[in-house]
């Protein structure tokens, strides 16, 4: 019978945790109870609930100032007395959104050579003292920015107080324990594609919301910033409960330096040949993802004259598309396969740069943004879902804070390169609009890459290995130096 997700159940979040670690009830085939396969959408996200409500605050914290925080800090680079909220199309603005884009793209470069290593450590750091310490440590680092943007606002501090402190507050990369805890909660195969799915859908739903709040003035949105950020250190001290399945014997084997914990990841990601060109393509579409996001705020910017308000409202209309996206996941992978979402995604990703340069104002790129995003953002619960399923449960925080090093690595290059691309070709956003055609039909080619190597992936996922459990005398004697075949191992006992 289908669990409803009641006002009580809500208030029990430790009995959440127990029944994922137990098996969703009705999972078991002796039960006449209805299949988990089955799970409606609603299901799922009761069980992910306590992921939600923190993500949901998350949203609240950076959300409600990221529209003035574009223009603030065009406005700073495009010199004194400059405002780029109201007349963001000057000749002063266009600079400072090329300047934006370059430097930001050197910021993302710094905070890669410790962001790549980090989400591998933290990752596997989760699988061993749970996920909660990591979420207490993230809480009280995401204050940081608020508070130097703060200080900016009715300090005078310089900006660049912020976007330092914002970079080494991203330095500290845990999106791989977010999907773990995800995995956690959501232990079917079958339902993992739906979960992050859902996951992802019910974020989006509340950054539409903060969207609209965020129309506040720039200095109420900032209280109100500071006010989600003691909710967040709040929530995750007093609610949030522990999802990481632990035991000793897997603590004792993982207490490793970064370097070899960094060697498992790569073990781990050269498995078999699927999840290898799974990688490769994780790798080429967040690089093109993330330098087709770059180049979006100074093209909309600087050569269609996109306002504040009217950014909140592009911002609303992409995130309604990709709602409705992740909606869409799971029934498409039901109908389709994994497989086949994934390549229906990465075609809708090869013709949304082209879309964008076409668009000469802004009611086509409202249009082109609302008909594409939402398949593309298949792709990543898709991705994440294969992953998930072909690693134990124990591994979940290594493999997931693998692929998030890949994704950080691809996104912080691409928004080097991507930067110094449009500064360049643009000639600092003072060249006619075809210039940006050359940033943007890169971006599409990097996802024609990616779309050529999912073509050739099966579309059944490979079994796990499942190589017989070593004597206990050989498992002791190998801890101090593990190896791919032993990270093997631990993948299949976890299954």
């Amino acid at each position: 019978m289908a669990a409803a997700c009641t006002l009580s159940d809500i208030s029990s979040n430790e009995q959440v945790v127990e029944e994922a670690k137990r098996g969703t009830p009705g999972a078991d085939e002796d039960s006449n109870s209805t299949p988990a396969a089955s799970a409606s959408l609603w299901e799922v996200g009761c069980r992910l609930r306590p992921l939600v409500l923190l993500m949901g605050l998350l949203a609240l914290q950076s959300g409600v100032l990221a529209p003035s925080v574009i223009y603030v800090s065009t406005s700073f680079f495009a010199g004194t007395g400059s405002n780029c909220s109201a007349n963001p199309s000057s000749e002063a603005c266009k600079r400072g959104a090329a300047e934006l884009a370059y430097w930001k793209g050197i910021l993302k470069a710094v905070t890669i050579s410790i962001s790549w290593i980090s989400a591998v450590a933290f990752g596997s750091l989760s699988d061993r003292i749970g996920r909660r310490p990591l979420y207490r440590i993230k809480a009280l680092l995401s204050g940081l920015p608020v508070a130097m943007l703060t200080l900016h606002e009715f300090g005078g501090v310089s900006f660049w107080g912020y976007l330092v402190v914002d970079t080494i507050v991203d330095s500290f990369e845990i999106g791989g324990v977010y999907v773990a805890t995800a995995a956690d909660l959501v232990t079917e195969p079958s339902l993992r594609a739906a979960a992050f799915a859902t996951l992802m859908g019910s974020l989006l739903v509340m950054r539409g919301v903060v969207l609209l709040i965020s129309l506040v003035p720039g200095r109420v949105a900032l209280m109100m910033a500071i006010a989600a950020t003691g909710m967040v250190i709040l929530y995750v001290e007093a609610v949030l409960p522990e999802t990481g399945k632990l035991s000793a014997a897997s603590g004792a084997s993982r207490r490793t330096r970064c370097a070899k914990q960094a060697r498992r990841a790569a073990c781990v990601l050269l498995r078999n040949s699927f999840v290898f060109r799974t990688a490769i393509i994780i790798a080429a579409s967040w690089f093109a993802l993330s330098g087709v996001r770059v180049l979006i705020v100074p093209i909309s910017t600087g050569y269609l004259g996109v306002t504040k308000n009217q950014g909140i409202g592009l911002a609303f209309v992409t995130g309604a598309s990709m709602f409705l996206g992740t909606a869409m996941t799971k029934p498409l992978t039901g109908l389709c396969g994994e497989t086949r979402a994934l390549r229906f995604s990465l075609l809708a990703a090869v013709l949304y740069p082209i879309a964008v340069a076409s668009s000469r104002s802004l009611g086509p790129l409202a249009v082109f943004s609302f008909v594409l995003s939402g398949p593309m953002i298949i792709m990543m619960p898709v991705v994440a879902a294969m992953k998930s399923n072909l690693f134990g449960e124990d591994e979940q925080g290594l493999v997931q804070g693998a692929l998030t090093s890949i994704r950080v690595v691809a996104s912080a290059l691409a928004e080097f390169f991507f930067g110094w691309l449009y500064r360049h070709t643009t000639d600092r956003g003072e060249a006619p609009h075809d210039a940006v055609w050359v940033p943007l039909l890169t971006g599409s080619t990097l996802f024609a890459v990616a779309l050529l190597i999912a073509l050739g992936l099966p579309h059944k996922l490979p079994a796990p290995p499942r190589p017989p459990q070593p004597p206990k005398s050989q498992t002791q004697s190998s801890e101090s130096s593990p190896s791919c075949n032993e990270d093997a191992e631990v993948g299949a006992r976890g299954k």
